[in-house]
């Protein structure tokens, strides 16, 4: 699951280059060093550990996929877009950037969710 988020994002930002750098102000050819993706990758390990802990803990009631794509999608609306937006809006970047920035992170959240889910995590029944 966090190999499949960290290629998502790897993709998503590549493919968003251009539109990202003129939100953040920052140069599209610059390099990030080794252990900038070395903590990227840890962080979606995390947060695929935390994920798996909410699918496994959520209610049977409704299928597999409704419970774990449902909490990705919760735990991003309840924490990542806000966290996201009020980082974005206090270091004084542009909503523009807030939105790409936490768009990312409902994929990666939604795709970990479903990798999960494909590789049999389930609600307790």
């Amino acid at each position: 699951a966090t190999l499949a988020g960290f290629a998502f994002g790897a993709l998503y930002y590549i493919a968003l280059r251009a539109a990202y750098a003129t939100a953040s102000g920052t140069d599209s050819r610059a390099r990030r060093s080794l252990s900038t993706y070395a903590l990227i990758f840890l962080a979606q390990w995390w947060m695929a550990a935390i994920l798996i802990g909410a699918i496994i803990l959520a209610p049977a009631e409704a299928s597999k996929w409704t419970m774990g794509l449902g909490s990705a999608v919760i735990i991003w609306i309840g924490f990542v877009a806000p966290t996201t937006l009020i980082n974005t809006r206090l270091a004084l970047r542009p909503y523009r950037l807030a939105f790409i920035d936490a768009v990312h992170w409902l994929g990666v959240m939604l795709i970990q969710a479903s990798v999960m889910l494909l590789i049999g995590a389930t609600p307790p029944t």
